[in-house]
């Protein structure tokens, strides 16, 4: 492949742990600024799927690429956020961010600060930025975790459950908040990929919805999503497309695990 700008494309891939298949036949396509949410149930390998896109390990078959080149290692176009924030303690934000930036941009230390301040401002964090993570709510080291993903300039953000740990006020604040910058930071769309197990919150922030079935890891749903513009939340669960996406989903689920109950009692049967 030698096409640029064609987002992430995985092709035949399976990954296997200690002999335990993982993944199995996974075939997906991310076209550039796309929002993709991985919606699975807990063991159904959407965080693996992840790490192999952010180039944390490597598939066992297959072949993972991200704009027409083969991913073999961590990039700064591909950054990752993860359910805990990762923000190192001993480092005020505003330094969290600088470092970053120093790191993968090559840049001086003014310049890095100048640009620090400027994602910290977007997320909101304007007013605390000489403070260090253990004075910062969850939600706030979050936000921090978001703009250092963001600063490095990368193409793509991958999120795993970033939001799992939150309480519901804090999580539909972020949720409104990657929404808005993920639709263009600086005139830049940025190509997403969203882990997460709950329903509601993959409807509401995807334009596109995969959906992982389990043991092994398989895409059992690919679900396109053209809703209304979202202004009141509560009504905009109360929408009849959404209603219906949210039980497609259900039913794709429940259709898993009748397969899966069903080849587990014929194995049963045979032996």
């Amino acid at each position: 492949m030698n096409q640029t700008q064609s987002g992430f494309e995985v092709k035949n891939l399976v990954f296997s742990y200690d002999g335990k298949p993982i993944l199995k036949d996974i075939n997906l396509k991310i076209k550039p600024g796309e929002f993709v949410c991985l919606l699975g149930e807990s063991g159904s390998g959407k965080t693996t799927l992840l790490n192999l896109l952010a180039g944390l390990t490597k598939p066992n078959e297959g072949h993972v690429y991200w704009n027409g080149k083969e991913i073999e290692k961590p990039s700064a176009e591909r950054s990752v956020v993860f359910q805990d924030y990762t923000l190192f303690p001993w480092l005020t934000l505003l330094q969290n961010v600088s470092l970053a930036i120093k790191k993968t941009k090559k840049v001086k230390g003014s310049f890095a600060k100048h640009l620090a301040e400027e994602y910290l401002n977007l997320v909101g964090l304007s007013g605390s930025l000489h403070k260090y993570p253990f004075e910062l709510s969850g939600g706030m080291r979050q936000r921090g975790a978001i703009a250092r993903a963001l600063s490095v300039g990368a193409d793509a953000l991958l999120l795993d459950e970033p939001f799992g740990a939150l309480d519901p006020v804090n999580r539909a604040s972020l949720q409104d908040l990657i929404l808005e910058l993920c639709r263009g930071v600086k005139d830049r769309p940025i190509t997403t990929l969203f882990v997460t197990h709950d329903i509601r919150e993959a409807v509401y922030l995807g334009s596109r919805i995969i959906v992982l079935g389990s043991t092994p890891g398989r895409i059992i749903a690919d679900i396109p999503l053209d809703f209304p513009v979202k202004k009141s939340r509560s009504e905009w669960f109360r929408n009849e497309k959404v209603q219906k996406t949210i039980v497609e989903i259900e039913e794709a689920y429940h259709k898993d695990i009748l397969e899966k109950l069903g080849h587990t009692v014929q194995e049963g049967a045979s032996i």
